[in-house]
């Protein structure tokens, strides 16, 4: 049986702890509004317009921000239950979560 519940907030976690790192390092490293990250993720469906889209392009990266999060939250909750081996060894599966993620 899949926790449901335990893999929403693991997205919301994960999802949040990534895009905070993501703005934390466009506002450091430049002089870039944080938009423009949630503007980057919108233009992997929407192309360039997502820069000119204002805040409904934002809107629309947190959304597929939040969904992809929730793909790869999925695929390793999948994956440890499937995998004998790790089970003891749990911090072995959250370092490629991290990685992979962003």
């Amino acid at each position: 049986m899949i926790p449901f519940k335990t893999i929403l907030w693991t997205t919301v976690l994960a999802g949040t702890l990534d895009a905070t790192a993501a703005i934390l390092q466009i506002i450091i490293a430049s002089d870039k509004e944080s938009d423009i990250v949630f503007q980057f993720i919108a233009s992997g469906v929407f192309g360039r317009n997502a820069f000119s889209g204002g805040l409904l392009m934002v809107f629309a990266g947190v959304i597929f921000h939040y969904f992809i999060a929730g793909i790869w939250t999925l695929f390793f909750f999948l994956l440890y239950s499937k995998l004998n081996f790790y089970q003891n060894i749990r911090l072995l599966l959250a370092y490629p979560m991290v990685c992979l993620s962003g």
